[in-house]
């Protein structure tokens, strides 16, 4: 399983510094050392998944919530699949794994009669819902279920998941109980743990909705009661207000409306659960940066904190900029050293070829660069090299500009010594082409390189 980075947690409200990233900009901080996989419930990106304005395809959907909103796991409802194929849910599933973004849990949110006097439907359904779930790679199917809170309809619903319980255990998947949102048999926490042990076994569990212990008398006391039946546990938000700025802007610190998040978040975390959340942001705006916020919120709160918080921190703002001074001082080191060096080693000096020269010499565009390349070359016993013997043994290799090949120095290093020097290469003469009258050079002597004038 995979678990989020460690780090460290804020605490107060600091005043973000200015100048940052826009809004969805900015990657997801890793900052959480506790047990609690963070999951996406990937109805919250509805809009982005289906409908004429669909912008996410479902299997871009593990590596988006990865990448973008920082999670490690998807929750998907079974209505996002409608119409896929067996190898469809393949293709998800294996994009999941690359993503390093597991499908966990798979919802079927339409309640189930499971107490009708004919509940062969439903069966049919759960079974098809948890044959889904276990082609995506999940370790549970969660579902809901709709009968009336009494002891008759209690009984009859025991019996029917008994029933199912044999394909969870072949397909090694959790069947887990959604709680109901109304007057039902799964609303009531009493009838809720004892359905659940009625039917026995450990593939039958409970999952619990934020939002539905958010209706309850008392939230966290009945987060307590269901929560260490759960194998995964909806961290639903429902929006958030701005304390300080601009709603839209993710610098602004903001706070949970609705309930008390940070009371849900100590309450499943009191009784040791350490399984998947699913963030399932359910306000108003982007959904992408309530997502965000809400990821944030529930590190916020696993942290201790219950005061306001931001997406932007002053660390992150510090660390850039720290990181943008050791890149100005090393230029700057890096300049120093460079100018020492050319101190230590002054380049020969170089005579400027004369205009007159270069006019006469080129015949048309093709044989400008030759020309240069062969003006620029220094003759044999020019003043630079008179002057200095390091200015014979500084001459560097140089670039032909037509063939881009290096051309050989025409002399040995002064400083080497005769019998380690690398015999001369024969070169083969060449002639300028020049508008005055070509002046002829004394043939070498005997004892006399042909190339360079040198002593062998």
């Amino acid at each position: 399983m995979l678990w989020v980075a460690a780090g460290r947690a804020k605490t107060g409200i600091r005043r973000a510094k200015t100048g940052r990233r826009g809004a969805g900009d900015a990657p997801p901080r890793a900052d959480y050392s506790g047990p609690m996989l963070l999951a996406l419930a990937a109805r919250s990106l509805r809009p982005m998944l289906v409908g004429k304005d669909a912008s996410l395809s479902l299997t871009d959907l593990p590596r988006f919530a990865h990448e973008q909103l920082g999670l490690h796991g998807l929750m998907l409802s079974a209505d996002l699949l409608a119409g896929r194929t067996r190898d469809d849910l393949v293709r998800l599933r294996d994009a999941a794994d690359r993503a390093r973004c597991s499908c966990l849990v798979l919802l079927e949110e339409t309640p189930q009669p499971l107490a009708a006097a004919d509940a062969s439907a439903a069966d049919q359904r759960i079974r098809r819902v948890m044959a889904a779930a276990s082609l995506l790679g999940c370790n549970a199917a969660g579902v809901a279920i709709d009968a009336p809170n009494n002891a008759h309809a209690l009984d009859q619903v025991a019996e029917r998941l008994k029933a199912l319980m044999g394909e969870a255990e072949q397909r090694e998947i959790n069947l887990l109980i959604l709680p109901g949102k109304g007057p039902g048999l799964t609303a009531s926490t009493e009838r809720l743990t004892e359905l659940l042990k009625k039917v026995g076994g450990f593939r039958v569990g409970t999952m619990p909705d934020f939002a539905d212990a958010a209706r309850a008398e008392d939230m966290s006391a009945y987060l307590r009661r269901v929560t260490p039946y759960a194998s995964a546990v909806l961290g639903t938000t429902l929006g958030f207000e701005a304390v300080e700025g601009d709603l839209q802007d993710e610098r602004a610190f903001v706070e949970h409306a609705g309930f008390d998040l940070s009371a849900a978040v100590e309450a499943i975390a009191a009784v040791g659960f350490d399984a998947a959340v699913g963030l399932d942001y359910r306000g108003p705006g982007d959904p992408k940066l309530g997502l965000r916020r809400s990821r944030e919120g529930f590190l916020h709160a696993l942290s201790g904190e219950k005061t306001p918080f931001t997406l932007v921190h002053d660390d992150e703002f510090d660390d850039e900029m720290d990181a943008a001074a050791a890149a100005l001082l090393e230029a700057i080191f890096s300049d120093d050293e460079e100018d020492d060096e050319d101190d230590d080693n002054p380049a020969p000096a170089r005579r400027k070829p004369a205009a007159k020269d270069i006019d006469a010499d080129i015949d048309d565009e093709s044989d400008a660069d030759e020309v240069l390349d062969q003006d620029l070359e220094e003759a044999p016993g020019t003043d630079a090299e008179k002057a200095t013997p390091e200015g014979r043994a500084l001459k560097t290799p140089r670039k032909s500009a037509k063939t881009g090949a290096k051309q050989t120095p025409k002399r040995a290093p002064a400083d080497l010594d005769p019998d380690d020097a690398a015999p001369p290469r024969p070169t083969k003469k060449t002639t300028r082409k020049t508008s005055k009258k070509a002046t002829s050079k004394p043939d070498p002597g005997p004892d006399e390189d042909a190339s360079t004038g040198d002593q062998p």
